[in-house]
């Protein structure tokens, strides 16, 4: 596609990334499997200890550029703890002890779910705004692309394991959904590219409406 070399490296890197948290949120509003998301999620943040180096490797090979890179470890399992674990452990505790709670605010909880998306949006624009629309433009077809792309490979792998049609969805969801945080840390702090994660964040506010329609 002749895409800057920076945007690229960004495709790049979020396709070596594990899942996403916010993709459990994304199967409530669609109403597919949550814990097959869950588990998804969390597998693939454990397994991204691996396939993490693995992805660089075949990548310093194929393009002939050492990537210098290590697993953030803290940072993956402090994600699975803080959006994963405890959000999961409360809410199985309240659907036990007061089940009358959760039915009574499920509305509450979903409008709480999006105003903080929203938020998070936002903040995502506000860090480099100037850089964050110059490259939308770049990302939107590789974006949408990668998106369709990789949503396929779900409902495909989930079609193969023959699950039911909310199952599939999960797993597309999951294959879509990447991990803004992980790719961004990868790109600033070990790779020393900011302009690498760039196209993470255009990515995440591309992928909104996109998975939304789908929905």
């Amino acid at each position: 596609m002749e895409l800057p070399v920076h945007i690229e490296a960004g495709i790049l890197l979020m396709a070596a990334c594990p899942a996403g948290g916010i993709s459990n949120y994304y199967c409530v509003l669609a109403r597919s499997s949550i814990a097959i998301s869950i588990v998804l999620t969390v597998a693939t943040c454990i397994l991204a200890v691996i396939t993490l180096p693995v992805s660089m490797w075949v990548y310093e090979i194929v393009l002939g550029q050492a990537m210098n890179f290590s697993v953030p470890i803290k940072l993956l399992f402090g994600q699975l703890v803080i959006m994963v674990f405890i959000p999961v452990i409360i809410g199985m505790a309240l659907r036990h002890y007061r089940p009358e709670v959760v039915e009574g605010h499920k509305k509450t909880l979903s409008l709480v779910g999006v105003i903080a998306l929203a938020g998070l949006v936002v903040f995502v624009v506000i860090q480099q705004p100037g850089e964050i629309l110059a490259a939308l433009s770049s990302s939107i077809i590789p974006a949408i692309g990668f998106t369709i792309a990789a949503m396929a490979a779900g409902l495909i792998t989930g079609r193969a394991c023959q699950v039911d049609i909310q199952t599939q969805f999960s797993f597309a969801i999951e294959f879509s959904v990447r991990n803004i945080a992980i790719a961004a840390a990868i790109a600033i702090t070990l790779l020393g590219q900011v302009e690498f994660a760039i196209f993470a964040a255009a990515y995440f506010l591309i992928q909104l409406p996109e998975i939304g329609r789908a929905h």
